[in-house]
């Protein structure tokens, strides 16, 4: 299905369990965009870790800096920073623990995905509200920059061709969360 004149979707579908693994990603496009939206199903997680693994690689080539942004009930302001090199990109996604209705939004663009020559730059985004308590719904901005592979150069020889979408720990996947993975030119 075309997006426009010029993207294309690739794969798009709900999501249950843990995990949704997309095999076989063609490699006739320039850029990928995948967006998850919804949240865990799980009435004791407020918000927890949503991961993405590239091609099946575990280990710390996954280099992504990046930061939250809080806004919370009283109206201030902080932000945190962050770093990750342990065999994932990660960001924030929602549970059912304060609002059984929570809905999150993640987006992982990743650029020159099928080049075989060199780093896939990356972005990675995520929104959603943050219940500390029923009187304290904090919104988060979560947004990272990144490259994989980090360091090891045969990594660099092949395209992204499977990206796989985890929950954290044990946590599934709500009824009604989908992704969307769109092929750019």
């Amino acid at each position: 299905m075309a997006v426009g004149d010029t993207a294309q979707i690739i794969s798009s579908g709900t999501m249950s369990g843990n995990s949704v693994s997309l095999t076989s990603i063609p490699q006739t496009f320039s850029h990928l965009e995948l967006t998850v939206n919804g949240c865990y199903d799980d009435s004791g997680t407020d918000s927890n870790w949503l991961y993405y693994k590239f091609n099946g690689t575990t280990s710390s080539e996954y280099g992504l800096f990046g930061g939250r942004i809080y806004n919370g009930a009283n109206g201030t302001i902080s932000t945190q920073t962050y770093g990750n090199a342990s065999g994932n990109y990660f960001t924030g996604f929602p549970g059912t623990n304060k609002d059984a209705y929570s809905n999150g939004i993640s987006k992982l663009r990743i650029m020159n995905y099928s080049n075989t020559t060199s780093q896939k730059p990356l972005l990675v985004d995520g929104r959603h509200v943050h219940y500390v308590s029923s009187s304290d719904k904090s919104d988060r901005l979560l947004t990272g920059v990144g490259a994989y592979p980090t360091t090891t150069t045969s990594l660099m020889n092949s395209g992204i061709s499977t990206i796989v979408i985890t929950g954290s720990g044990s946590l599934t996947f709500k009824s009604g969360t989908r992704y969307m993975l769109i092929g750019w030119p």
